[in-house]
């Protein structure tokens, strides 16, 4: 009777593992069908044609289905167990490096063999080859964060302090891939290539990002139901737009003055509002946001409309243009010129932003004004 009884519930257990499999890969099919399912590109008339992209989409939704049906039916705390266990471990992570490398860059060679013509083929190679390097970059930052904490044993509370080398072995293996993604991309898919992985993957990822960590300070720490909270990004963003129109500032006194200025509206919002709650708070934010959009849209003589601001200055590295003349980037250094650079130094500006929101985010839950 036990033996049958632990039989049923293992066949409900695997039954409600593939249910939540399914489940999973429809959500991430509605996410990633207008993300990765089409793709707009300009043919030779310089016009936008719409492309799919199924086979790549195909296979991330197996991928991300696979993953919630092994999770469903492996043992969690053996699992944990394991998953510390080879994550503390140097040799385990220099064999998965190393393999990980090994296949991205066959997998890159391949690529160079393979016609034009064959797009499906070159699509999934290419995930075979961003996915392997990026696997590879976080074991081997995690090979070498961990090889210098085995160097120094623990001598009190052995499993307190492993549970931290874990962690810090983690936030390493995270924080190195986000330094090192830049470089990663230039060499999987060159000078041209690494410009989409660089910009949509990259900066667009972080920005929102940065814009979760703030949202959760007020949503999900402070637990006000801010429907709004865009406009502010907005605000930011249009002002840093207009002022480097109209007067010609750089790029590093506009950057704090577009935070000020947003922040500021937050404060001309956040005196008359807080004092409501619930489903009051959440109409009048809503309708603050919506003020700011319309305003935005119908204001064409100074935002033009939907069209946008045009002709903004672009940013510079600490003066030296990114331009393609004598006093660019590119030349000061002796380098080719290339459009890349910039997207690379906008990506670390941004990373270095969504960092310090990060940190401000988690000391401001232990100061005494966070915690009130």
């Amino acid at each position: 009777m036990a033996d049958e009884a632990q039989r049923s519930a293992s066949r409900v257990d695997i039954v409600r593992a593939l249910r939540e499999a399914g489940w999973t890969g429809l959500i991430t099919l509605g996410l990633l069908l207008p993300l990765i399912g089409f793709n707009t590109v300009q043919n030779i008339h310089n016009e936008l044609v719409l492309e799919t992209r199924w086979p790549l989409l195909v296979a991330l939704v197996a991928i991300v289905a696979s993953g919630r049906l092994l999770w469903g039916v492996l043992p969690h705390q053996r699992l944990k167990r394991g998953l510390a266990a080879y994550v503390g471990s140097p040799s385990k992570l220099a064999v998965t490096a190393a393999a990980c490398w090994l296949i991205a860059m066959l997998a890159r060679y391949t690529l160079d063999a393979v016609a034009e013509s064959h797009t499906t083929l070159r699509m999934s190679l290419m995930a075979v080859v961003i996915i392997g390097a990026c696997i590879g970059t976080v074991c081997t930052i995690g090979f070498v964060a961990a090889w210098t904490l085995a160097r120094y044993p623990a001598t009190t509370e052995p499993g307190r302090i492993r549970r931290h080398q874990i962690g810090v072995v983690l936030r390493a293996a995270a924080l190195g891939f986000l330094v090192a993604y830049p470089m990663v991309m230039l060499w999987l898919t060159g000078f041209q290539g690494a410009i989409k992985w660089i910009d949509n993957f990259g900066i667009q990822i972080l920005i929102y990002v940065m814009l979760g960590w703030g949202l959760n300070i007020v949503v999900g720490l402070a637990g006000l139901l801010d429907l709004g909270y865009v406009a502010f990004y907005a605000v930011g963003a249009y002002s840093y737009a207009l002022l480097a129109q109209a007067f010609g500032l750089s790029f590093w006194i506009l950057l704090p003055l577009a935070g000020i200025l947003a922040a500021f509206w937050g404060v001309l919002l956040g005196f008359p509002v807080l004092r409501l709650r619930g489903d009051y708070l959440a109409i009048v934010t809503l309708a603050f946001g919506e003020i700011i959009r319309l305003i935005l849209i119908n204001w064409v003589a100074v935002t033009n409309g939907y069209a946008g601001v045009s002709g903004i200055p672009r940013p510079t590295f600490f003066g030296i243009p990114f331009n393609a003349e004598e006093n660019g980037f590119a030349a000061v250094f002796g380098l080719e010129f290339s459009p890349i650079y910039r997207t690379v130094f906008l990506y670390y500006v941004i990373l270095a932003l969504a960092l310090l929101t990060a940190a401000v985010t988690v000391r401001l839950r232990r100061l005494p004004v966070g915690r009130a």
